[in-house]
């Protein structure tokens, strides 16, 4: 899909590495480790890109920059105990896009899908996906989703929902075409407001996850 819109594909942090990380983690401390190794990973990602633009190459990032950020805050709506953690990584996540340690991206696609096929591709990915980690990783996405479309709201020229419900050749088509759709680039103002106004939304409270917490299964990562 990216090599036929002339784009080079930049692979998620969390795939790049043999053998992959572990991204299983059951405390505070933990998540901030796995966060720490996949923001340097995204960094040399980031320079990679920008070379690559520099000699008017075109790049696909398979997530955005920001990932850290975004699900670390996720899991802090589910486990309030992970929000002080939470807080430090969207700091320095910010502070990388501040710095242009990482870049953002010119626009944002988000490719829908029906629950089942979204299942059914993960169940193909287990080592990013485990299945004893897919109900959370649903409640985190589900955040992850808000994030973006409330994004999506104020910039719609540069984050863009794409339906995969459609046969994959008129996906395909789809996704090309909204590459390549000329619009007013996401830049990193926006990305730096959206950040500051997620790290100031209160977590869920503690009575609504005491279902979650009860499980023995640790929060998830994608």
């Amino acid at each position: 899909m990216a090599a036929a819109a002339g784009f080079v594909f930049l692979p998620e942090p969390a795939a790049v590495g043999d053998p992959l990380p572990s991204l299983e983690f059951g405390t505070p401390a933990q998540l901030a480790a796995i966060e720490a190794r996949l923001m340097a990973v995204e960094r040399r990602r980031s320079r990679a890109a920008e070379r690559l633009r520099a000699d008017g190459v075109d790049v696909l990032l398979d997530t955005a920059p920001v990932g850290p950020a975004t699900y670390s805050l996720g899991v802090a709506r589910l486990h309030p105990e992970y929000r002080p953690v939470a807080e430090r990584i969207v700091a320095a996540v910010r502070h990388d896009l501040e710095s242009g340690r990482i870049s953002a991206p010119d626009r944002v696609l988000h490719l829908d899908a029906s629950p089942a096929t979204l299942r059914r591709r993960a169940a193909g990915v287990p080592s990013t996906h485990p299945a004893d980690l897919l109900a959370r990783h649903w409640a985190v996405a589900r955040y992850e989703r808000e994030f973006w479309g409330v994004l999506a709201s104020e910039r719609p020229d540069a984050d863009r929902m794409i339906s995969l419900g459609a046969p994959m050749p008129s996906a395909a088509r789809r996704v090309a075409k909204a590459l390549v759709r000329p619009g007013r680039p996401l830049g990193v103002g926006a990305l730096l407001g959206a950040l500051q106004t997620a790290g100031r939304v209160p977590p869920v409270p503690r009575k609504v996850t005491v279902k979650n917490r009860a499980s023995s299964r640790r929060p998830p990562r994608r």
